[in-house]
């Protein structure tokens, strides 16, 4: 059975993808654009985006188990650090990304959004 919210799901997990996207090609021109992620060692930009293909490519295999573990492990780890970069961030332990006079670090942004992929997910399974 097709996950009620799928429409849904596939729009903001590409939003994601594609914005997460931007950051790693400014990465790319401009190293250290992204903060590191710890342990990887790599950008974090390129970690996040890593974790948005995974739940998008989950999307479109039959509903499993697999398919869940697919789609909420990433979420859930993306999600743990999104709100570990926010709260360096806050700390002024680490520098988060800033684009286009947005007046707050791009990482502040992830927590809800994958917030919001993996209750639509939860609830649209459940429908």
């Amino acid at each position: 059975m097709k996950n009620t919210n799928q429409k849904s799901l596939l729009v903001v997990a590409s939003m994601m993808i594609l914005a997460t996207g931007g950051l790693v090609v400014m990465n790319a021109s401009s190293p250290g654009f992204c903060p590191n992620y710890p342990v990887l060692n790599l950008p974090a930009c390129w970690v996040m985006e890593g974790y948005f293909l995974v739940m998008l490519l989950a999307l479109f295999i039959n509903e499993t188990t697999v398919s869940k573990i697919l789609y909420y492990v990433p979420g859930v780890v993306a999600f743990a650090s999104g709100i570990m970069f926010s709260v360096k961030e806050i700390m002024d332990l680490s520098q988060c990304p800033r684009l286009f006079d947005i007046p707050f670090p791009l990482c502040f942004s992830a927590p809800p959004v994958i917030a919001l992929l993996l209750y639509l997910k939860y609830k649209g399974d459940k429908a």
